[in-house]
């Protein structure tokens, strides 16, 4: 059989011009017709096209999938599959990391605005995080800068935080200081290759009780937002066992003031 070019494409499920960017990457070759000046395409380049579209659909760009039609030789082809079948595997990887950060953020919205002050147990594996701030003071030096880029890069499955030292939250005359970090699980950390400096703190795997908290947006956080948890714990026989952390979830305009939310985590063990 062969086709003009408006059917081919038609066929193809492809515009006009598409099918002249086939041409270019050598993907069909049309024949002219030496009596009407013609051009059209066979069953071959159907094939072809067909075959491309294929590879595309596996996420190879037109440039390989030319390639792959080329008498690629199985063992080429085989290499190529593989490179692909683990990029795919990391980008699934990742986006599991996304889902599962969507689906945890939206169990804590579910605490705003009726539920602050309400305790929950959650649990947390061995947890990483990398500090650069003294309060709202940023660490600008160049080898902790370019370490952070390379967590930001890696966000969702990393996540901002602020934490706030156990000698600090156990002791409330002390001047409350926290550090802004960013934060992930260590197995996350290991499966996405990123690597723990000497910057890194761990923590062991424990149980957190978290709570919802509010404040005016420009007040300072202090000791006595966390007073609610920590008398939770005093009542259910629990103490900090840790350093603890807080994130930012969402901003509210109320009665002319704005106020901001935050979810808490305090580690704790049985008394």
């Amino acid at each position: 059989m062969r086709y003009t070019i408006s059917s081919f494409a038609k066929m193809q499920g492809l515009t006009v011009d598409t099918v002249r960017q086939y041409e270019k990457k050598k993907i069909i070759i049309p024949y002219k017709d030496k009596i009407n000046n013609y051009r059209y395409y066979s069953d071959y380049d159907v094939r072809n096209v067909s075959t491309c579209k294929f590879y595309s659909s596996l996420g190879f760009s037109l440039t390989q999938a030319s390639k792959m039609i080329d008498n690629m030789p199985a063992n080429e082809l085989s290499s190529l599959f593989a490179k692909q079948a683990h990029h795919v595997e990391q980008k699934l990887k990742f986006e599991r990391a996304r889902l599962n950060m969507l689906n945890k953020y939206n169990e804590y919205y579910k605490y705003i605005p009726d539920k602050i002050n309400n305790f929950v147990v959650v649990h947390f594996p061995e947890l990483a995080r990398l500090p650069h701030s003294a309060n709202e003071t940023l660490v600008l030096d160049d080898s902790t800068t370019k370490e952070v880029k390379r967590w930001i890069d890696l966000l969702p499955v990393t996540f901002y935080t602020r934490w706030i030292h156990y000698d600090i939250m156990s002791v409330a005359s002390q001047p409350f200081k926290f550090e802004m970090s960013l934060t992930t699980d260590s197995k996350s950390a290991s499966e996405f290759g990123l690597k723990l400096s000497k910057n890194t703190i761990t923590t062991k795997p424990s149980d957190y009780i978290f709570t919802v908290i509010k404040k005016p947006d420009l007040e300072p956080i202090d000791h006595f937002h966390f007073k609610p948890a920590m008398e939770y714990l005093n009542e259910n026989n629990l103490k900090l066992s840790g350093d603890s952390f807080l994130i930012y979830l969402a901003s509210d305009i109320i009665n002319g003031e704005k106020l901001n939310y935050h979810g808490v985590f305090l580690p704790f063990n049985p008394k």
